[in-house]
């Protein structure tokens, strides 16, 4: 294989196989390409997947810090004086 790509390499430009080289570098890079922007769309997916993910959790956390905030500030000092500690 390595003798016969050697030998293509050696041929002037105005050989018919020369042409079938270019297309065959051709193809390889538009493939190549590609695979890269179907990879580069993979990673956007998931990148926006992690953020959705992270925004879920911080709205989660906000509402449960929120109502323990108001849970502890509106509950009445007197419950606390009453309440059995140990």
């Amino acid at each position: 294989v390595e003798a016969s790509v050697a030998r293509l390499n050696r041929l002037p430009p105005s050989h018919p196989s020369s042409h079938r080289r270019a297309m065959l570098y051709a193809d390889k890079a538009a493939l190549e390409n590609r695979t890269k922007v179907r990879l580069l769309a993979i990673r956007e997916r998931e990148l926006e997947l992690y953020v959705n993910n992270c925004r879920t959790m911080g709205m989660v956390s906000a509402i449960f810090s929120g109502l323990g905030f108001f849970g502890l500030v509106y509950t009445k000092l007197d419950y606390f004086k009453d309440a059995n500690c140990g």
